[in-house]
């Protein structure tokens, strides 16, 4: 057999001393409490820096997306500038429209209340005529407006 110095490097403590035994299990137990130790320590490190990595993708993805946002917000100004422009050329073409069938509109009234008019007029000047066919009438050429003119043309003058 070794001797006892053999024995301690061998089992790395003294079989003789009666803790032994008891100090090697002890000393298991440390080591095994600080390796554990360590490998938490490690892997609270490794979530640190996976958590750090996630924060990092998640902020660029945050970035890409508020750069999309603003893309589709400048698009949107885009085509409502468009509708806009197109809504005013469609209005001004419809005005246009409008405004010539209201003047059509307008000149048939006028036309018509101006037969009307002159409808009325020859039936009050008829009934006149019935009543006082003697009496003297103050225009003896008939009823005009002030627009119409004489049908009968002006003699020109010699000098």
């Amino acid at each position: 057999m070794g001797t006892e110095s053999d024995r301690l490097i061998r089992y790395g403590c003294s079989l003789a001393d009666p803790r032994g035994l008891e100090r090697w299990r002890e000393d298991t137990e440390r080591r095994e409490r600080e390796f554990e130790q360590e490998r938490r320590g490690e892997q609270r490190e490794q979530q640190e820096l996976d958590s750090v990595r996630r924060i990092a993708l998640l902020r660029a993805e945050v970035e890409s997306l508020r750069n999309e946002l603003m893309q589709v917000h400048s698009k949107i100004d885009q085509r409502h500038d468009v509708a806009i422009e197109a809504c005013g050329q469609a209005l001004g073409e419809i005005r246009g429209q409008v405004i010539d069938q209201m003047q059509a509109a307008l000149r048939d009234t006028h036309n018509q209340l101006l037969s009307l008019v002159e409808r009325r007029h020859a039936e009050v000047m008829g009934r006149i005529d019935a009543i006082a066919p003697d009496r003297l009438r103050a225009n003896a050429k008939g009823f005009r407006f002030a627009n119409e003119r004489d049908e009968m043309p002006v003699p020109a003058t010699s000098s």
